[in-house]
């Protein structure tokens, strides 16, 4: 996984800053953690695999999603959901 971020960073023009893997359903202390680190030095983007990743609650997703965006973030998923 973390060499598709790579590539796909690759691709877009971008520089992979960090990797934030959550490894509990339901926690989201590396997601706290990644929004830190974009408030903190100012990223302009983030890459999750899907937005399943964020949450499995589609209301949820938003709900995050909306937090990266608010702190400045755009985020970028290397699938699309079906």
């Amino acid at each position: 996984m973390e060499l598709e971020f790579g590539f796909f960073a690759a691709r877009k023009g971008l520089a992979l800053a960090g990797i934030f893997p959550e490894f509990v359903c339901g926690v989201h202390d590396a997601f706290e953690e990644l929004l830190e680190e974009v408030q903190r030095t100012d990223a302009h983007y983030v890459i999750i695999p899907t937005l399943r990743h964020l949450a499995r609650n589609g209301f949820l997703q938003d709900v995050l999603l909306d937090r990266l965006r608010f702190a400045g973030a755009e985020v970028f998923c290397l699938v699309e959901d079906s």
